[in-house]
């Protein structure tokens, strides 16, 4: 009875699809489900990519969260990639070494990295707005694509997901606003940390606060939150149940977020649309900064400071960064330009 339910609730979900609206591109993986919405503008629209969890798919992911009325309502562009079927025949995400593919040598952080290339050539898409959100695994992936490819994200919503045990394995080059969002009774992806068992070779992964903790180092955010509030995201549990941590003081204005959902599992509930509205707005709401321009901002952080006199000198004579009027050395009146911006604010 069991197998027969869920058949036929992915059945009704294939049903709701407006087909008209959803198209597939070929990718060297097969084909991958696309959303436009039907009234869209004509103007570069934001993309939203969907990562699901260890065994399931894109479908399942979508069936479940029911983004489609959402992207729809905010005329975003929705994608569904898959990952590769590994053990037992169980689709996976390699994302970190603790889940849940290590010993694959898939490169998924590349394949996506490709698929959202292939969307830009393919739809108008805004380059200041492409996000991307997971699902347990997916959410691993989701915290991967902020580290590897930190250029073209502009944020990453995770459920019950978590960031590398080391931090040394994120590069992160660029700001990149992160929401992780975890059930405090998830028994699967612990709150605290842990090893996931039955799956073969991965390692521990870090706690939800190691995570977030991970991230507010990377992008030098502020020790305490600026915000902390009570949401109500699921109608089975009583009350406003989530506590909302937002740290700001972030490099190039970006946010890392918190949201901690008292006496929840591993399994979300969606069916009230409370956590997928407001996981696509809370990414809607965190675009890509726009490029700092400012002469003077030796270290691109968007501000003229202390920081940058220090690079400055470090490149005392050379022809580097450094070199701020690009005469092809750095001398005093690269200095002077610096100190005729030095407490100015760019983006």
């Amino acid at each position: 009875m069991i197998r027969r339910g869920v058949i036929l609730f992915l059945a009704f979900g294939i049903v709701s699809r407006t087909e008209a609206q959803w198209q597939s591109i070929g990718t060297d993986r097969g084909s991958v489900d696309v959303y436009v919405p039907e009234n869209a503008s004509g103007k570069p629209l934001p993309l939203a990519i969907g990562l699901h969890a260890y065994s399931n798919s894109g479908f399942i992911l979508e069936s479940t969260m029911r983004m489609q009325s959402v992207a729809e309502d905010r005329q975003v562009i929705l994608c569904y990639p898959n990952g590769t079927l590994g053990f037992l025949f169980l689709r996976f995400w390699n994302a970190t070494f603790a889940c849940c593919g290590p010993t694959s040598g898939v490169d998924d952080s590349g394949y996506l990295r490709a698929l959202i290339e292939q969307l830009q050539a393919t739809f108008q898409i805004d380059p200041q707005h492409i996000h991307l959100f997971g699902y347990s695994n997916g959410g691993f992936m989701a915290n991967r694509m902020a580290c590897d490819h930190s250029d073209l994200v502009a944020s990453v919503a995770s459920f019950a997901g978590g960031s590398w045990l080391d931090p040394a394995n994120c590069p992160a080059d660029e700001p990149v606003s992160v929401l992780l969002v975890h059930g405090t009774e998830d028994a699967v992806i612990q709150y605290g940390g842990g090893t996931l068992p039955l799956i073969p070779g991965v390692g521990p992964y870090p706690s939800h606060e190691q995570s977030i903790e991970h991230w507010k180092s990377l992008h030098a955010c502020a020790d305490f939150p600026k915000i902390e509030s009570t949401i109500d995201l699921h109608d089975s549990l009583s009350g406003e149940e989530t506590v909302v941590r937002k740290y700001g003081g972030c490099q190039s204005g970006v946010t890392v977020e918190s949201w901690r959902v008292q006496g929840l599992g591993h399994l979300p509930v969606w069916s009230n649309f409370n956590l997928s509205e407001a996981l696509m707005d809370w990414l809607l709401d965190h675009p890509k900064a726009p490029p700092c321009d400012c002469m003077g901002d030796v270290n691109t952080d968007c501000q003229v400071n202390f920081e940058d006199l220090t690079a400055l000198l470090s490149g005392w004579n050379g022809d580097g960064s450094a070199d701020v009027n690009e005469d092809g050395i750095c001398d005093f009146e690269d200095l002077l330009i610096v100190l005729s911006a030095f407490g100015l604010s760019c983006g």
